[in-house]
């Protein structure tokens, strides 16, 4: 069954045409003392019953070896970083990738200072998304200790929502990416304040050669300005190199949540299937526009990495321009909306709204939002929940 309904983005997910180099900048780390990222957002119910049952998927055991000299295989649940083994890139390499970015941040910085009148994204994510109570859903899962979030921007929105999950279960810290200078400056001074388990990093998440050309994005359908993705490449050469891949063949992630740039996503995805696939869950946000892609072929179970992940919950938000509707992107691409749900809410209009769980987890999301005072209300965004089918509850 699918729906065509002519509509648009929220104001806070639409581009933001003045600072769209900003915002929608590749986002990336660099190693820095650890700050706390926060924010407004102070959930009522804690950890107590917050935190999901164990997966189903089966106890640890450990490999034997067949002879004395052969070392013995680590069972994942015990492995230190995000990468398979063995991974594309060493543990020195990836410390020495550290080192240049951290060398990078403190030139890119210099002379820069916070501005007190800005607003730190507090209304991207606030108590009120469906979003943030997905996002706090995870956190919440002990198999999740540390998040790697791909785009921090000014550091109060989704970081400050995972940031209080996790202090409030006591466990695991929000590694958060910013690409821009001033931003990351921004969401420093703004999170230093804030007593959360969170820290922030100045670093693009992809490098300017994995970026995509404009006729491979022209290819798939995406009419978005050129222009911005000129200003995404900049940004990347501005670092010189990609930090996922440094990042997750060095330390462990139960979660990583993309909201990088507007042509970022694809190029994120690879990175994460290549030096990331040891990590649970990935969260994806604007599934409308820059990870379209990924949601499609992980629904498809198409494309080099559809098949080793499953959607398991998902919603889209509908305005009023068909150009930029979360409903109207993916009918142009015949999207299977079977199984989902479209309702409206009071005062949006009707058939507003579109949101899917499925599988049992999706069904515990589903749940833990409607527990939260969201049964059918809730401000809606285009955002999408993944779990790797590759990797134990570990």
């Amino acid at each position: 069954m699918r729906f065509r309904k002519q509509a648009s983005l929220s104001r806070r997910e639409q581009p933001d045409q003045k600072h769209s180099l900003q915002r929608l900048a590749p986002k990336a780390l660099v190693f820095v003392s650890t700050v706390a990222l926060a924010g407004f957002l102070v959930f009522s119910d804690g950890s107590a019953d917050t935190t999901s049952p164990a997966t189903d998927r089966g106890s640890d055991s450990v490999v034997k070896h067949a002879s004395m000299s052969a070392p013995p295989v680590q069972p994942k649940c015990e492995l230190q970083t995000s990468c398979t083994p063995p991974c594309p890139m060493t543990l020195e390499q990836a410390e020495e990738k550290q080192r240049a970015q951290q060398k990078r941040t403190a030139e890119l910085t210099q002379g820069l200072a916070p501005h007190s009148e800005v607003s730190n994204g507090l209304f991207e994510y606030s108590a009120t998304c469906r979003a943030s109570q997905a996002l706090t859903w995870v956190c919440n899962r002990d198999e999740v200790g540390d998040v790697l979030e791909i785009g921090a921007s000014w550091g109060g929105g989704s970081t400050a929502v995972m940031g209080h999950a996790l202090k409030a279960k006591g466990k695991g810290e929000v590694w958060s990416i910013e690409a821009v200078p001033e931003k990351y400056v921004q969401g420093v001074s703004y999170n230093h304040a804030q007593a959360l388990p969170t820290k922030l990093f100045l670093a693009s998440a992809v490098g300017p050669e994995e970026m995509p050309t404009i006729a491979e994005r022209r290819a798939v359908g995406d009419m978005r300005p050129e222009e911005w993705l000129k200003g995404e490449v900049a940004v990347a050469a501005l670092h010189g190199f990609g930090s996922v891949a440094h990042l997750c063949a060095s330390h462990k992630f139960g979660m990583i949540f993309v909201d990088g740039g507007a042509f970022t996503g694809p190029a994120e995805w690879k990175a994460i299937n290549t030096y990331c696939t040891e990590v649970p869950w990935v969260a994806l946000d604007d599934t409308h526009a820059k990870t379209i892609d990924i949601v499609d072929e992980v629904s498809r179970k198409s494309g080099a990495f559809g098949a080793l992940w499953e959607v398991v919950y998902e919603e889209l938000y509908v305005g009023h321009a068909k150009a930029q509707s979360g409903l109207a992107a993916f009918d142009r691409r015949n999207y299977n909306y079977t199984g989902g749900e479209l309702f409206s809410v009071k005062g949006r209009g009707e058939g507003s709204h579109w949101t899917r769980s499925q599988g049992k987890f999706g069904l515990e999301v589903e749940r833990f939002v409607r527990s939260h005072g969201m049964s059918k209300g809730g401000e809606f965004r285009n955002f999408a929940l993944l779990r790797n089918l590759r990797n134990p509850a570990c």
